[in-house]
């Protein structure tokens, strides 16, 4: 059995930071939105590289996961249905049951009625039942020459679909397996493949793609507000290279030896992602009555990922996750 990679799981831990960091309203949400979006991108190029066996995934491990993504997958829409139809009833008195337009944007866009977040668990779903079909029938190509065209289609008809069309595509049916999930896991794959050149390995370099990319991300921002074309969408040109920028960065190290933090991505990630969007809500009530609004303003994500973490490795001491 191979040893884990801690650069990885220390990259895991990050990006699950930062996606804290992008869900909480705080001060610097405007600022920093932008960049942050890099981090989903950038989870499902790891599942893509750590499930590939030099670029090519077997069937038996393809089910494997797809098992235990499902039983996560479950397990965390439960939890926010209660979740989010309870504290609708303390709100409003009311439930509010999914309508049919809900149902298809499920399906159809990965988006579920309960959990906004828990898109990236469907959609990682669809991703592995495709991968299963291109395994099984060896679509390996077509699946390569599709991944650049559905990153461009995702920014064609979304975030550069106003300028280019006076017209963008609703974010929930972008932000979906068909032209996040399933491209950039594909890159992740692909990645696999390579011997990882030794440019690669020169963590200067990468540190100023890294920095070039973030600059651009926010010039990209920028002048879509100057052409009055921005929406809320989730992706830039330059999110595919800072993700696989900064994804090359952390292999660099190809550390071996686990760490505090490599142990924190490790075990807490998975659950940091799902469950911060309920220490978000309890923070914000629990300023709310305190009075404190504007302090908690500049230090939002920091409490709630601290609360998240604090929360889960409590649950973990009493055994009630693994």
């Amino acid at each position: 059995m191979s040893k884990r990679d801690s650069a990885i799981d220390i990259l895991k831990f990050v990006c699950a930071a930062f996606i804290v960091f992008l869900h909480t309203n705080w001060r610097f949400s405007d600022e920093l939105q932008s960049v942050t979006r890099f981090a989903v991108p950038c989870f499902f190029i790891i599942s893509g590289y750590l499930l590939s066996d030099s670029g090519i995934i077997r069937q038996e491990r393809l089910r494997h996961t797809f098992r235990r993504v499902l039983s996560i997958t479950l397990w965390a829409t439960l939890f926010f249905l209660i979740w989010d139809e309870g504290t609708q009833v303390v709100r409003t008195g009311a439930l509010t049951l999914p309508t049919a337009n809900d149902i298809v944007k499920w399906v159809a866009f990965n988006a579920p009625p309960w959990g906004f977040h828990l898109w990236y668990l469907y959609a990682y779903l669809y991703v592995l039942l495709i991968f299963m079909v291109v395994n099984k029938y060896h679509l390996w190509r077509l699946l390569y020459g599709l991944t650049p065209l559905l990153l461009l289609a995702g920014l064609a008809f979304g975030t550069y679909g106003n300028l280019l069309w006076n017209w963008a595509m609703p974010y929930v049916c972008l932000r979906s397996f068909l032209f996040v999930g399933l491209p950039y896991f594909t890159i992740g794959t692909l990645l696999k493949q390579q011997r990882r050149p030794r440019c690669w390995a020169r963590k200067q370099l990468l540190v100023g793609c890294i920095v070039l990319f973030v600059l651009t991300t926010y010039l990209e921002r920028l002048f879509l507000i100057s052409t009055g074309s921005f929406t809320f969408q989730e992706y830039f040109l330059s999110t595919a290279p800072l993700a696989v920028s900064t994804f090359l960065f952390a292999i660099a190290f190809r550390k071996s030896q686990p760490s505090f933090w490599s142990r924190f991505g490790e075990k807490y990630t998975l659950y940091i992602y799902i469950l911060h969007p309920v220490f978000m809500l309890c923070c914000s009530a629990l300023t709310d009555a305190l009075q404190c609004q504007e302090a908690y303003s500049y230090v939002a994500p920091f409490i709630v990922l601290t609360a998240t973490c604090i929360s889960i490795k409590c649950l973990r001491k009493l055994r009630l996750i693994p």
